[in-house]
């Protein structure tokens, strides 16, 4: 399960909201409370967080996160709230179009050769 947040301050910062939002049991930072509700124990940065990308604070940032919140939302595989996920035509074209990529890109196995072919040009 995966928690997309966004974030203007150092990380470590952040990761320190959480952690006291866990350790207190507040109720403010959804990843802190799918920690204590599921009795996960709370992690080193490195283990919990993944940085997909780095941008300016704006509309391009709240696009980035809508995106992956989204497209978590899609796979089932998010913990942030479902009920501000809608529809979107676009997010949905997105991930349709990243998802052929990634399918075109796979090197495909070469049975005579023995070895993966590689990948087509684009």
């Amino acid at each position: 399960m995966k928690y997309t947040g966004q974030t203007g301050q150092p990380f470590k910062i952040r990761l320190q909201e959480h952690f006291r939002d866990f350790k207190y049991g507040n109720n403010k930072s959804k990843f802190a409370q799918h920690l204590l509700e599921n009795k996960h124990t709370f992690g080193s940065m490195e283990y919990i967080m993944d940085i997909v990308h780095v941008t300016n604070k704006g509309k391009m940032m709240d696009t980035l996160e809508r995106y992956y919140i989204y497209k978590e939302t899609k796979s089932n595989n998010q913990i942030n709230d479902k009920l501000t996920v809608i529809p979107n035509a676009i997010l949905e074209n997105l991930i349709h179009r990243t998802l052929e990529l990634i399918v075109t890109k796979r090197p495909k196995h070469n049975p005579v050769a023995g070895r993966h072919s590689p990948p087509p040009e684009v």
